[in-house]
Parts: structure tokens; sequence; C-alpha cells
């Protein structure tokens, strides 16, 4: 009989347990998948004809580039929103939560999402989420790890002060691979073109140091312009010197790369040159993550990323659709299919190859960049 009662007080000492637990909690809203993109760029990366972005608003004259960020819902149960102090969520790709992003909510609140899409997702990613509430008294309670998984397409990025921002990962090779995110990116300028002022904001720089830059390639520019302690090119000079740093810190790797821009720079030695000059950097792993970029992100930048994107292998389709979004970006006029055949007409013409990759390893291999190179790129950027 003794231990009869014994059980029976164990057992209801479990329930009582079990439904304060029950009673008190935090339930996320859960959902699956989640599309970076905004519905004018979806519309755009599923159209048959991707060479007419304009037929979805982006016409190079307005910011339409960023990314959106989810929108995270919970309830609270057994006490209410006026009891919690603050709460936080914490997103990462790992199951642990390890390594995760923290992002402070502030009391009062059952939704959460960062603005401007800024949360900055990876396409074709497995996140896990989990709400942690912190309540008046000092009790901390957690709800379950939740998760969804992105959408494919471009991954394009939100950096304040900074248009036309995207990874170059997140694409499959014509041998199957996957690009890895999170190691190369293309960009529009941080700072305006000779001068100290600076266009990427504080937030902007937090976004990025998020990003954990390691290089900044810079495009920009000749190497005859004259440089003065009142004129500088390009880089961000530190109290007032004429050396230059990126403008994303000193302790930035800065590469400077200087070209005018023209439809032809790939026709001769000084395009040549310069993708010789990028892929040095992109061959030796020390320098990830790398961005690179010109002033508006489009043209030597464009064409950069078009030769990158012909070594890892990409196809046809997707490097014209990274060309094309930078639409998207405020980029001041728009990009046709005209400017895209320009651009690569010396690599699509006198080159051989079924592809624009086959072509553009053909011309990489007859200007001076190297087998070697080309394997050490593939090797740092793409995974089996």
């Amino acid at each position: 009989m003794k231990k009869t009662r014994i059980l029976f007080a164990a057992i209801l000492a479990l329930l009582l347990i079990l439904t304060v637990s029950c009673a008190t909690a935090i339930k996320p809203l859960t959902f699956e998948s989640w599309d970076i993109h905004t519905e004018a760029q979806r519309q755009w990366l599923d159209a048959e004809d991707y060479t007419k972005p304009h037929l979805y608003g982006a016409k190079g004259a307005v910011e339409m580039s960023l990314p959106v960020s989810p929108t995270f819902e919970w309830k609270y149960s057994g006490f209410s929103a006026k009891d919690v102090a603050y709460a936080t969520l914490a997103i990462g790709e790992e199951p642990s939560l390890d390594g995760a992003d923290v992002y402070e909510i502030p009391a009062g609140q059952k939704s959460f999402t960062v603005a401007d899409g800024a949360m900055n997702l990876k396409v074709n990613t497995t996140y896990y989420w989990q709400i942690t509430a912190v309540l008046a008294d000092g009790t901390s309670l957690s709800s379950p790890v939740e998760q969804f998984t992105t959408d494919g397409g471009i991954r394009n990025i939100s950096v304040d002060g900074v248009t036309n921002f995207r990874d170059m990962g997140g694409y499959t090779t014509s041998d199957g691979g996957t690009v890895r995110q999170g190691l190369i990116y293309r960009s529009g300028r941080f700072n305006v073109k000779y001068r100290t002022k600076l266009e990427i904001t504080e937030k902007g720089l937090e976004q990025i140091r998020r990003l954990g830059i390691v290089t900044d390639i810079d495009l920009r520019g000749d190497k005859s312009e004259n440089l003065t302690p009142v004129v500088y090119a390009n880089g961000y000079p530190v109290d007032g010197s004429v050396e230059m740093v990126s403008p994303l810190g000193e302790d930035v790797n800065y590469v400077f790369i200087p070209r005018e821009w023209d439809s032809t720079l790939l026709n001769g030695e000084n395009g040549a040159s310069m993708i010789r000059e990028v892929f040095e950097v992109l061959s030796d792993e020390a320098n990830y993550p790398v961005v690179f970029h010109c002033s508006i992100g489009t043209d030597r930048t464009g064409v950069t990323a078009f030769l990158i994107g012909c070594a890892l292998g990409l196809s046809d389709d997707d490097l014209m659709r990274d060309y094309f979004f930078s639409n998207f970006g405020n980029i001041s006029t728009s990009r046709l299919l005209s400017n895209f055949q320009a651009a690569i007409y010396v690599v699509s013409k006198y080159h051989e190859g079924g592809t624009y990759a086959e072509k553009g390893v053909d011309y990489l291999l007859k200007n001076g960049v190297t087998q070697e190179q080309i394997d050490a790129l593939r090797s740092i950027m793409i995974e089996y």
C-alpha cells in the first residue's frame, strides 16, 4: 500500500510538471519554406525570356535588388507579452544553433522581421530558429527549435548604402557540383570614386562584417590618374595620407585593379590583364571571402563575373541571368541583351566551345590565366 501511494504521488507530480510546462510555453507559428526574392524578382527568375527584366519593373533606375527576410511569429501560453522584458531570435544553419545569429526583439512583440531583407539568407539552405523570452522576473523560456528551407535562385544581398550586391554561389555546375555560397560576392561601389566620401553606411558596414569579407577588389579608375592628398583613387585614405585602404575597413585586403570601361574591354590586353590579376587573387584561398566591384557593379564587374562563372562551369542561362539581375539595382540605365552581347563579343565570337563556359575557359587560358589557377578556384568554390 505504501509503495502504491508513493507511485501515485510520483505520477501526480509528473502530471503537474507536464501541465505547467504545457501551460507556460512559447509556440512558434511554423513555416516550411521561404523565398528570399520579391514577387517581381521571382516572376523574372521563372520567366522563359529572362533578357527582359524591364517587363517586371527592373529598369536599372530604382533600387529593386534587395531580398526579403521572413517574418517570424509566435504565441505565448501561460503568460502574456507584457510579462516579457525582451525576447531573442536565434537563427543558423546548425540544428544545435551553434554559431547562430541572434537578434534582440523589443518587449511586447510577438512577430519579428529584419527590414530590407538584411537577414541575408542563403538560397537552397535549411535554417533552424528558436525564440527565447526573458520575463521581467529574470525567468528565461525557449520555444522548440523549428526549421525552414529557402528556395533557389540568385542570392541577392542587402547592404545599406550599396546597390547591386549578390553572391556568386548557389548555382549548379555543368558537372553536377554546387557553387559554395558566402565566398565570392559582386557589388556596386562602397565610396564615391576619387573621393573619401563613403556611401556605405555604418549599418552597411556591420552587414559586411557579418559576411566576413577578407578581400576587396576594386576595378574602377585608371592608374594614370593624378593621386594627391586631395583627390584619391577609389580606396578610402587613412588619416589624410595617400595610402589607399578598403572602405570596408583597414583590416580588409584592398586590391586595386583599375580599368576604364568600354564594351571592348575584353578585346585587348587591358581587359586580359585585369582578368589575370583577378584570378591571381581568386586562386589563393587565404583571400576569401572576396568582394569585387566597379562603380555600379554591372560592366567591369559584369564581364569579370561572367568569366568567373565560365571557369566554374555555369550554364548559359545562369551566366546570363546573373548579368541581367543588375537591372534590379539602381544602376542609372538598364542593361539589355545588346549590352551583354557587346561585352562578351570577343569571347563568344573568337573562342572555341559549344557553351559560354567552354568559350570563356578558352579565353582565360589563351590570355594568361593558368589551368592551375582555374583548378584552384574550382577547388575552393565547388562542392560535390
